[in-house]
This record gives structure tokens, C-alpha cells and sequence, in this order.
């Protein structure tokens, strides 16, 4: 099967919950390693990482982007 995304890395903020894992799902679904970050809710975050058994093609992290130094973390 070709995924369009395969290969690619995918980063996510805001990816507890709502848009995000919606986001989350569709790329994945095309093959894509995902970055998922949440400022809150990071057990959520994983538990939704888990849940999904993307093994290591997903990565939780906990990362406010409106901190600069969660943001460089991150990345």
C-alpha cells in the first residue's frame, strides 16, 4: 500500500484531545511518524497514543509552543 505521508514526521500541538487527535488519526493514517504534544492532559495524551498501538511511529510529549523552551525541546 502507498501512503502519501510515509516516511514523513508529522507535529501535532494541541493533540490531547479534539482537533488535534483528529489530526492525529488522519495522518497517521497515511503513514506518518507523529510528534504529539500537549501543554495539559499529557497522560491523556499518552493513554490516546497507546490506545491507538502506534508503537514507535508516535511520540507524547508534554510542550507549551508559547514557551520558547518547551518549543525547542520538542523539536
Amino acid at each position: 500500500m502507498d501512503l502519501a505521508l510515509d516516511g514523513k514526521v508529522v507535529f501535532i500541538t494541541g493533540a490531547a484531545g479534539g482537533i488535534g487527535r483528529v489530526l492525529a488519526e488522519a495522518f497517521a493514517g497515511e503513514g506518518a511518524r507523529l510528534v504529539l504534544t500537549a501543554r495539559a492532559h499529557l497522560d491523556d495524551l499518552r493513554s490516546f497514543v497507546v490506545e491507538q498501538d502506534w508503537g514507535d511511529r508516535a511520540l507524547a510529549l508534554g510542550a507549551d509552543v508559547t514557551v520558547p523552551e518547551d518549543l525547542d525541546g520538542a523539536v
